[in-house]
């Protein structure tokens, strides 16, 4: 008995000197790991240098790091074909903005991509910018299509002759120079022909 009182009174001697000792002096281990910061050290220019450890150091970016590896991607993005990345924009003109200005006019069709082979077009156009005359200023759109000696009425948005190239299209967008046409083979854009000559010379009525 008298050796495990004296046991405990050692252990609880040790605990008071380690307490005094570590209120006196601290804590060194601690104390030397501490960052030097703007409340501690004013002569850290925290402007210039905003982090001190490397593994938060933000990553190269070879638009604002000359020193950056403009090569180096994602393995997600490297993986993603560039011709899948490209808009349909890339491929088709542009729609105009604006509302429309010239109903009363000519128009000529033309292939939204470029890369149809005539002698394959789903639409046998006889000529690649068939002319349309639009007969009013309507939402409606309430037109006529010519070409190959076929008639189209572009009625509420909608080309319903059978047989025709447009044949049941609808309107998908207008523009004041424009208006795109999507049909079951695809798209066609009307493009408006400011000149009824160049309609002419185009293979128009």
């Amino acid at each position: 008995m008298p050796v495990v009182v004296g046991l405990l009174l050692v252990l609880a001697a040790v605990a008071v000197v380690r307490n005094v000792l570590f209120f006196r002096t601290g804590d060194p281990p601690r104390a030397a790991a501490v960052t030097a910061g703007p409340a501690t050290d004013p002569t850290v220019d925290w402007a210039a240098d905003p982090t001190t450890d490397s593994a938060l150091a933000p990553v190269a970016d070879p638009a604002t790091d000359p020193t950056a590896d403009p090569t180096a991607a994602p393995a997600a993005e490297a993986m993603v074909d560039p011709e899948e990345r490209a808009p349909l924009e890339a491929v088709a003109p542009p729609l105009p903005t604006g509302p429309p200005e010239a109903w009363l006019a000519k128009w000529r069709a033309r292939e939204l991509s470029r890369s149809v082979d005539p002698a394959n077009d789903p639409f046998h156009l006889p000529h690649p910018r068939q002319t349309v005359a639009i007969a009013q200023h309507a939402p409606s759109l309430q037109g006529v299509l010519t070409g190959e000696g076929r008639t189209t009425a572009l009625v509420d948005g909608m080309a319903v002759a059978v047989g025709d190239p447009l044949a049941g299209g609808r309107v998908a967008a207008i523009a004041a120079t424009g208006v795109r046409i999507s049909t079951p083979h695809g798209d066609r854009w009307l493009e408006f022909q400011p000149s009824p000559a160049d309609a002419l010379a185009d293979g128009g009525e």
